[in-house]
């Protein structure tokens, strides 16, 4: 099976490659210096969705938290 892709974030690989059928895909995540196996596979289209929608409402709290920080500092205290 060939590969679709491939990505480096950080001192990551990401590898995509297409399912048997070829109407999905899955995705690899492993550090650089390991062998695919020692890493994540993420099985589907579906997951990595679902992945996507859990990611991304962790990083809205914690932007949302943040501005809470620099307009509500504590008593006492400024905000820099």
């Amino acid at each position: 099976m060939a590969k679709l892709d491939a990505y480096q974030v950080k001192r990551l690989n990401l590898i995509v490659e297409p399912s048997m059928s070829g109407n999905d895909f899955s995705i690899h995540l492993h550090p650089r210096n390991r062998y695919p196996i020692s890493g994540i596979k993420i099985k589907s289209a579906e997951e990595l969705r679902e992945l996507y929608e859990l990611f991304g409402s962790i990083l809205f709290n914690y932007d949302h938290e943040m501005d809470l920080k620099l307009l509500k500092p504590p008593l006492g205290k400024e905000p820099f």
